[in-house]
């Protein structure tokens, strides 16, 4: 880090402001995850080196130089070398300095959706004229790191990993870089300067101008979700590393640095290397580059597998992703998908749930058990958003649109009649809308419904036209009674109720009908008749005058006939029972005879 507290001497430019738009806090992701768990202290010493005989790549061993000795230059041939070897698209940025020329080492992975979207994670690998461990090896290896585990995937956004030079003599090369490149879309510069020093503390520090707050929170975020248990406190403008020159030509940047920097008593000394007892503590740096990896990975859009079934990287797990799921099972590019021909990789990395390296059917339970995650029904609309507002029915309350439930076969529809069969079964069950459809009921249990956007039989019960909105119920008991149906509770308007010996439009019979049985204000009604067993009484809720609107209706009376379609209590209605030959119904009732005996 650079102890020169005003170093800049050029004009800064601002009219790149816009960029400040667009950081946003760090949300944890399966994806960040994954990336932040692939960050190990064996790698990490890899690259800085340390006491146990692991000379790294950077010369920050007792007697290096990387200020002006022979390391330096020996340094920055093996960062090149370490991003090119990535598969990175690695350069020098080169700048003058004091008459000479220098470079800054970058790493380049080109964003495959959006590439002009830039962010920026970097590290002086400059020093003092000495070792510099901590100051800076320390970053330049969270940025090695950060680079070798990223550089396996692709990104969304393209992502730079830059190790500039000559920070420690006023900032120069991230002075340069900024500079030359004023006018592109860099959304983000996230500065590694000295991430190694800690004594126990588990303390971090985030610095920024007040325009790069949005940064400095997501940062913030990032380290409590992903450094495991550093915490970070966000503190105001410090322009003494290579944050500083990006947020003075309006881009959003910040630096994460260590929590005991301004105590580190090796700073800027020549016992600042890997030999010196307790400044280099690994496990500390493994978690400040974690932080970083995550942060990267849900900024940029890195897509990592995470065999969570979506294959599609949309956040969501729907039918398009069922769709390439079939597609792998059955042989990658052996089906039509999507997004078009799959690829091995993809079909292991999203659906090989048992790690077995083949998708296969011992796979298929784990894929059910999270499709339908998101906008299953593909409708541009989050599924909790369609089903609290009514677009889609959610009648098992699984938490998923009905459709997709069928559509995934994780339900079926034996009817067919596009209601999960689940949901014909106990009390979970909906109004029809025609009478000869009219669903079971049964006592002492609470059937929600509406009469909202529902047909008219054509005929009028009391209080009632014969073109007011009605849906249906039926309840058969098993033993004669009487019987009470009421819609006293938890119905929001004015409701009428009549019980039917048949279809109103083949006789009009009603059995009793009530306008007026609750409240002192009239309706919702109750109705209270003597029922026979094995009749089947038709439940008619219309509403007064033409009103119609949701309602909750109770029954209570002698136990049913037939428990409400799946008297066998074996999870499938009575008439799919019969229809498969499951059941028989020698007298044709429509009720399975080991229900009768």
């Amino acid at each position: 880090m650079n102890s020169c507290c005003a170093c800049r001497s050029r004009i800064l430019i601002v009219i790149l402001a816009l960029p400040l738009l667009f950081a946003v806090p760090t949300v944890a992701s399966e994806r960040g995850q994954a990336a932040a768990d692939q960050v190990t202290e064996a790698s990490y010493r890899g690259w800085l080196g340390d006491d146990r005989g692991t000379l790294g790549i950077l010369y920050a061993h007792t007697g290096d130089d990387r200020g002006y000795g022979p390391e330096h230059d020996l340094a920055r041939g093996n960062i090149f070398d370490a991003f090119d070897g990535f598969g990175l698209d690695a350069s020098l940025h080169g700048f003058t300095y004091s008459s000479s020329t220098y470079y800054n080492v970058v790493g380049e992975m080109l964003g495959t959706k959006y590439p002009d979207r830039i962010y920026i994670v970097g590290a002086h690998f400059d020093s003092v004229n000495n070792p510099g461990a901590d100051d800076n090896g320390s970053g330049t290896a969270a940025v090695l790191e950060a680079a070798w585990v990223l550089s396996q995937y692709d990104s969304e956004s393209t992502i730079r990993f830059i190790a500039f030079d000559r920070e420690e003599q006023g900032l120069v090369g991230s002075n340069n870089y900024s500079a030359d490149h004023l006018s592109e879309d860099i959304r983000g510069v996230l500065v590694l300067d000295m991430v190694a020093y800690d004594t126990g503390t588990d303390s971090a520090l985030i610095y920024g101008r007040t325009a790069s707050t949005p940064i400095k929170s997501a940062v913030a975020a990032a380290l409590d979700t992903y450094g495991q248990g550093i915490s970070a406190s966000v503190s105001g403008q410090l322009d003494q590393s290579d944050h500083a020159p990006f947020e003075g030509d309006g881009f959003q940047a910040c630096l994460l640095i260590e929590g005991e920097v301004w105590d580190n008593p090796y700073y800027h000394t020549a016992q600042d290397s890997v030999e010196t007892p307790g400044n280099i503590n690994y496990d500390y740096a493994r978690r400040m580059t974690r932080a970083a990896v995550g942060w990267l990975v849900d900024q940029a859009g890195v897509l990592i597998y995470v065999h969570n079934g979506d294959v599609d990287f949309d956040g969501l797990v729907t039918l398009g992703d069922f769709a390439v799921f079939q597609d792998c099972l059955a042989g990658p590019g052996t089906l039509p998908t999507p997004g078009g021909p799959t690829t091995e990789e993809a079909c292991l990395g999203a659906f090989d749930f048992d790690l077995d390296d083949d998708v296969d059917l011992n796979d298929y339970a784990a894929f059910t058990s999270v499709f339908g995650q998101g906008d299953c029904n593909a409708n541009d609309v989050v599924d909790e958003q369609d089903i609290l507002g009514g677009t889609s029915e959610d009648c098992n309350d699984n938490d998923v649109p009905d459709e997709c439930d069928l559509a995934a076969g994780t339900s079926e529809d034996c009817q067919p009649d596009d209601t999960p069969d689940e949901c014909q079964l106990g009390g979970d069950v909906q109004a029809a809308d025609d009478c000869t459809d009219a669903e079971p009921v049964c006592p002492d249990v609470d059937y929600g419904g509406s009469t909202t956007g529902a047909n008219s039989d054509g005929s009028s019960s009391c209080g009632t036209s014969s073109t007011t909105a009605d849906v249906w119920y039926s309840y058969t008991p098993e033993s004669s009674g009487t019987a009470t149906f009421a819609l006293c509770d938890g119905t929001s308007y004015d409701a009428v109720l009549s019980v039917h010996a048949v279809c109103p439009g083949a006789s009009g019979i009603d059995i009793d009908c009530d306008d007026d049985g609750c409240g002192p204000t009239g309706g919702p009604a109750t109705v209270t008749t003597g029922v026979t067993a094995d009749d089947t009484y038709l439940i008619r809720v219309t509403g007064y005058n033409g009103s119609s609107g949701a309602f909750t209706l109770r029954v209570t009376g002698p136990d049913c006939a037939v428990a409400a379609g799946d008297c066998n209590e074996n999870g499938v209605p009575d008439e799919c029972d019969i229809a498969s030959g499951t059941s028989q119904d020698l007298n044709g009732n429509d009720i399975p005879d080991e229900c009768e005996t």
